[in-house]
């Protein structure tokens, strides 16, 4: 092997790595839905799974409200049904289909503002969009999803981060070629 091609190789090896660009910012949250609640109390929230539907419940143990809301498609949410759980006392922790875990109330306090930041230029970091009064917060990291209940409704956030362009073009050689 040449002594050029080596150095080629090497340097090859030693090239950061170029994240895409989208929207003029490499790694983003954004909005994707809102939904107005009629019960905008604290709440602690659960994602699950039912007969290939998903779904965020919305317990409001203040109130003994349960709000149950489709996110199948997270960017057109649709309250499915509201209860009203009565004298059952706690938190929602877990669904399945019309079966719910009840814990005592969480000690946990939720956030009561909830910023998104970006650190693209590090020096002059950026604030996109603030949510005050938040009254629950929860993620559903498998979707990538972020939900956030305060005095307006449901917002539903998803995370998108950049695409790496050099593992993209790893990924494209592999499939043309190394078959």
């Amino acid at each position: 092997m040449s002594a050029a091609l080596c150095f080629c190789l090497a340097a090859a090896a030693r090239k950061p790595k170029t994240p895409a660009v989208v929207d003029g910012n490499r790694d983003a949250i954004r909005v994707i839905a809102h939904i107005a609640l009629n019960d905008s109390s604290p709440c602690q929230m659960t994602t699950a799974e039912h007969w290939r539907k998903q779904y965020l419940y919305l317990d409001h143990p203040q109130t003994s409200n349960l709000t149950v809301v489709d996110i199948t498609n997270a960017a057109q949410p649709h309250v499915a049904k509201e209860i009203h759980h009565g004298e059952i006392v706690g938190d929602v922790r877990v669904m399945v289909g019309d079966i719910g875990l009840i814990t005592s109330p969480a000690s946990e306090s939720t956030p009561k503002t909830v910023s998104i930041i970006s650190f693209a230029d590090p020096q002059t970091p950026k604030l996109q969009q603030t949510f005050k009064n938040v009254s629950g917060f929860s993620q559903a990291p498998r979707r990538s999803l972020i939900f956030i209940v305060n005095d307006e409704g449901l917002w539903i956030l998803r995370e998108q981060p950049a695409l790496d362009l050099d593992l993209q073009k790893e990924y494209d050689r592999h499939v043309l070629y190394d078959r």
